[in-house]
């Protein structure tokens, strides 16, 4: 529905992860938090006041940590951890 430019109802987090380590999670209130554990940095974003992005409401002070307590959270329990494992994608 997104890329029909539709805006259907979430009834959960949608979540994306790269090979870059940068995590995304948009929750269902319009919350968008982007953690880039390649450079070190966190934004949040309120979709609903600024769909654009253009104001990180983390680096603004003005970010709910419980939005990337739960990213963190969510990401730490789908990490697989195997003796032997290590991650398939270059570390930075």
């Amino acid at each position: 529905p997104f890329l029909r430019g539709e805006s259907p109802k979430l009834t959960r987090p949608l979540v994306a992860e790269s090979a870059r380590r940068m995590q995304v999670m948009v929750f269902e209130d319009g919350i968008k938090v982007i953690r880039d554990a390649h450079r070190g940095t966190v934004e949040i974003y309120d979709l609903n006041r600024d769909p654009k992005e253009l104001s990180n409401l983390y680096k603004e002070g003005q970010g709910d940590e419980r939005h990337l307590d739960l990213l963190r959270a969510f990401f730490s329990a789908q990490t697989l951890r195997r003796e032997g494992y290590s991650v398939p994608y270059q570390k930075w």
